[in-house]
């Protein structure tokens, strides 16, 4: 069975802290403690020292040495006098960057990366201990220059090789910077370097393919063989959990069918050693037969009796040995093929393991937004109702978000906020204020580096309500 080659390509249209910690490993001991104890995830810290990235002039260095990806964004466009077209938008809507995965066959990916060591893949074990194997490296740079003449070298912004999962693996960011010769400038080129059919994609996997023939990885199906289309991402996740439960019970069925296989190897194995050792006997015998009718001038009747018959016995067991090693040498091969298969299988099944936790992560991620946000909108509509019936409360609502929902403002100091949280997100130095206040950029609040994105979100609420409405002389302080 053939080993496959894995590449999976994502569209990007903003950074986050979030993206940054999980390429880059920025994670302190309590999330490396989550990660590992998450059923769904296969992060093993022991094993972190091995994780690096490749940097510009192909470059090892370890990982999280380099600065933020959303910094190394900016510095790229800064550089070129690029736009981000998401600029002022209150919601990126335009693509910025390709998220690209690289992998293989999970056995020869572990190979390369660990050679003969044993790695404990269970959750708490200790890997301390096993060394990063060269091969891995070097796949790793074949890959890298592979990418770099294809889109060019400075448009790599990640190049993050992770040996803490399950099966090795590289997060490539790429963001497609271009001279467009019709709006005469550098410009993000995103839908002509990736978009449009899924031809592009298949010429990505033949490209790769040249460059992983070194490595003993081919290509699978080409995607517009299988008619793939694109599909919302919601559904898609349903799809791969679809896919890993099909598989796993494929999976189950063939090491089975392998057990029953390596039973079937080792009964005929026993049986032709049995067969060797009796062959082994009655030749001996005819041997000594024949040894007493030299002796008596073949005129022993019963003796030569005897020879007809242990000959016979011989002729028999050659043709069961015979047989049976005909039979061996088919079921070793049927043996052979089954659990290429099942490498085959688990391999795949690693690939959209890699891919359903990345979009398990942002699922959940977009889950509890819009759950805060329905609720959210709900206590505010219950809160107005309040207020508006009961004076005491009303008093306690002044200068409150409240307060502006009672007043119909709320959707002006809401666009505020949105604006302030994407220019905070994106590390923009400037923002266009949409009524009311002013203040330099010094006050906007821009994101720290470990803070939570809905404490983020709550703070930059805050402040546009501030800068709307700044506080009243009387009142409940906020």
């Amino acid at each position: 069975m053939p080993e496959y080659q894995v590449f999976h390509q994502q569209a990007v249209k903003s950074f986050s802290a979030g993206e940054d910690n999980e390429h880059q490993r920025r994670w302190t001991e309590s999330q490396w403690e989550a990660k590992a104890s998450n059923k769904k995830f296969n992060y093993d810290k022991s094993r972190a020292h091995l994780n690096f990235e490749i940097v510009k002039g192909g470059k090892i260095v370890p990982l999280g040495s380099s600065k933020p990806i959303l910094e190394r964004f900016q510095d790229r466009l800064e550089a070129t006098g690029a736009e981000d077209p998401n600029k002022g938008l209150e919601t990126p809507k335009y693509r910025i960057a390709c998220n690209m995965i690289f992998s293989g066959d999970a056995d020869r990916m572990r190979e390369m990366a660990f050679g003969d060591q044993n790695v404990e893949r269970a959750k708490g074990a200790d890997n301390s201990l096993v060394k990063r194997k060269s091969e891995i490296e070097l796949w790793a740079k074949d890959i890298y220059k592979a990418v770099a003449d294809a889109w060019g070298e400075d448009n790599i912004i990640d190049f993050s090789v992770h040996l803490d999962e399950s099966s090795p693996h590289i997060h490539c960011l790429i963001t497609p910077i271009m001279y467009d010769e019709k709006k005469q400038k550098m410009r993000i080129k995103y839908r002509d370097t990736f978009g449009g059919d899924a031809n592009k994609l298949d010429a990505i996997h033949d490209y790769l393919a040249e460059v992983n023939k070194k490595w003993g990885l081919v290509r699978g199906e080409s995607v517009s063989a299988t008619n793939a289309q694109h599909i919302p991402r919601d559904e898609w996740y349903r799809q791969l959990q679809a896919e890993s439960r099909e598989l796993e019970i494929a999976n189950g069925k063939l090491e089975l069918d392998i057990r029953r296989k390596e039973n079937a190897v080792k009964g005929l194995k026993t049986m032709i050693e049995n067969l060797t050792h009796q062959k082994s006997e009655v030749e001996n015998k005819i041997h000594e037969v024949e040894k007493q009718l030299e002796q008596q001038n073949g005129e022993h009747s019963e003796l030569s009796k005897e020879l007809e018959r242990l000959k016979s016995l011989l002729s028999t067991l050659e043709f069961k040995l015979t047989d049976k090693r005909e039979k061996l040498s088919a079921a070793d091969e049927a043996l052979a093929e089954f659990r290429a298969m099942t490498r085959a299988q688990k391999s795949e099944a690693e690939t959209l393991r890699i891919v359903q936790e990345q979009t398990s992560r942002t699922l959940q991620t977009y889950a509890q937004a819009s759950i805060l946000a329905g609720s959210f909108q709900e206590l505010l509509t219950m809160s107005s109702r309040i207020c508006a019936n009961v004076p005491e409360a009303k008093k306690m609502a002044e200068n409150t978000i409240i307060e502006d929902m009672c007043d119909m403002r709320f959707k002006d100091v809401l666009g505020t906020a949105v604006k302030m949280f994407i220019e905070g997100i994106n590390g923009a130095t400037s923002i266009t204020q949409s009524g009311g206040g002013g203040g330099s950029n010094s006050e906007l609040p821009w994101r720290d580096k470990d803070e939570d994105i809905f404490s983020f979100a709550r703070r930059c609420m805050r402040f546009a309500h501030s800068k709307h409405y700044p506080k009243k002389s009387s009142g409940i302080k906020r």
